[in-house]
């Protein structure tokens, strides 16, 4: 499903975090820590979470963690940070740093009577408040999970593993009655450490094989992981290569229907919107262009191939002007924050998308 902002607070919060310095305080992967909390957003965005635990995600780490020790803001400025992202969500955020992780990935939150807290540096009178609720703690579950979806992957964006970690994660989610986890972790219920390690070694081997062992390999990988998007798009790749329109278009369906559920790439060497569009290119015409002579083994040169084939949209026609279209402009919006995190640099975010390109005169 399309994602959609509170477009004036999450704008707010991005502009009061790059302020702050989080584009140039490092995190996993060469990355910015801007970068991380920027797709951990957008990760419950497309979870279709609470926008008080987007919001969160948006913040999580901003007063470091008891893995990630480089905070970004001391907890002396919590009163700040609530102004600009909401109470709750910086509460959530706070409770992110403070509460172990241990205990809570155990699950004790379900049956003990609270956790315990880890002092930070700089909190003073901030590290005030009631203990955390039933209800605070589960958002926190949830907070993790897309943490650990965010930054799960190898250093050159190969999938990592962390399905069975967030489905062992939703399992104490069941009985929430303030988040839901992803309907993609249902699917999960019989997936075991073996078919996480089975899908990973088949999806890796299989890109690089040739003839029908590549073929049997990526379905291999699709099946044994029944939410994993990649091996379908790549299925419907060769499938096209043979001409076989039907089958291009079920396997690209396929892949379209697991990416929007799981609300992010497994194979992180490509972002959402390229795997998107990748599978709009096999999905829409699949049958109008020769199957290409050269293997291709890497998804960003199956993503050039295949978007270098696909008919280009027609532009508008000059002097036109079209009446404002408010969902489309926060798409647009969407848009333009997911290109901030879309690992190729802060450049990347400076051109807004869809902006007329036309010379203006003296």
């Amino acid at each position: 499903m399309p994602v959609t902002l509170a477009d004036d607070s999450a704008a707010a919060t991005v502009a009061f975090l790059a302020e702050a310095g989080a584009r140039q305080l490092g995190h996993r992967g060469g990355r910015s820590l801007l970068d991380h909390l920027l797709g951990t957003y957008i990760i419950l965005r497309r979870w279709d979470q609470p926008d008080w635990l987007c919001q969160a995600g948006l913040i999580h780490s901003v007063y470091s963690t008891d893995q990630y020790r480089q905070g970004l803001l001391s907890p002396s400025r919590r009163t700040e940070v609530a102004e600009v992202a909401g109470a709750q969500a910086e509460r959530i955020a706070y409770l992110f740093c403070v509460t172990p992780r241990r205990p809570l990935f155990a699950g004790t939150h379900l049956w003990a009577r609270g956790l315990p807290s880890r002092a930070m540096a700089g909190a003073g009178d901030a590290a005030g408040g009631d203990p955390p609720t039933r209800d605070e703690l589960d958002g926190l579950v949830l907070l993790h999970m897309a943490n650990l979806a965010e930054q799960a992957h190898g250093a050159d964006g190969r999938p990592g593993r962390w399905l069975l970690r967030v489905r062992d994660l939703a399992e104490y989610l069941i009985d929430s009655d303030t988040v839901t986890p992803p309907p993609f972790v249902a699917q999960l219920g019989a997936f075991s450490d073996a078919d996480e390690s089975l899908a990973h070694r088949a999806y890796v081997k299989a890109i690089s094989d040739d003839g029908q062992t590549r073929a049997n390999g990526l379905a291999l990988a699709a099946a044994a992981c029944p939410v994993i998007p990649e091996p379908c798009v790549w299925l419907a790749h060769l499938a096209r290569c043979r001409e076989e329109i039907a089958t291009t278009r079920a396997w690209a369906t396929q892949a379209r229907k697991r990416l929007l559920e799981l609300g992010t790439p497994w194979d992180r060497r490509l972002s959402f919107e390229e795997w998107l569009a990748l599978i709009d290119a096999l999905e829409q015409s699949p049958g109008e262009h020769e199957p290409s002579e050269v293997k291709i083994v890497d998804p960003r040169a199956l993503l050039e191939a295949s978007i270098g084939q696909a008919p280009a949209h027609r532009p508008p026609a000059p002097n036109t002007i079209a009446a404002p279209d408010a969902a489309a402009g926060r798409k647009r919006f969407q848009r333009y924050v997911e290109t901030l995190n879309d690992g190729h640099g802060a450049s990347s975010g400076a051109i807004y998308p869809d902006l007329p390109s036309r010379p203006w005169h003296d």
